[in-house]
């Protein structure tokens, strides 16, 4: 079982080393939308944009070029109130 458990985590880890610009997308497109569709995740994950009005390139460099990062448009913001919220009981 340690044997099996070890070469998990290292394949993990290789993995995630291999794809770290991925993940740091996708974790950009995640911290905008709090939540994704497969194809979005894909297009994250290529560095094209989502698409929409309100999208910006993440991470542009002092040059004025873009380091590769995809393109993700920042969240609209919310209602406080969605009809959602528990309701104080008398």
């Amino acid at each position: 079982v340690r044997k099996i458990t070890d070469e998990g985590y290292e394949r993990a880890k290789a993995i995630l080393t291999e794809k770290i610009d991925d993940l740091h997308r996708l974790a950009l497109g995640l911290l905008e939308y709090e939540t994704l569709t497969g194809d979005q995740i894909r297009k994250v994950i290529a560095g094209e944009p989502l698409g929409g009005p309100a999208t910006e390139v993440a991470n542009s460099d002092a040059g004025g070029g873009t380091s590769g990062l995809a393109a993700v448009p920042k969240t609209r913001s919310r209602s406080r109130k969605s009809g959602m919220e528990p309701e104080p009981t008398a």
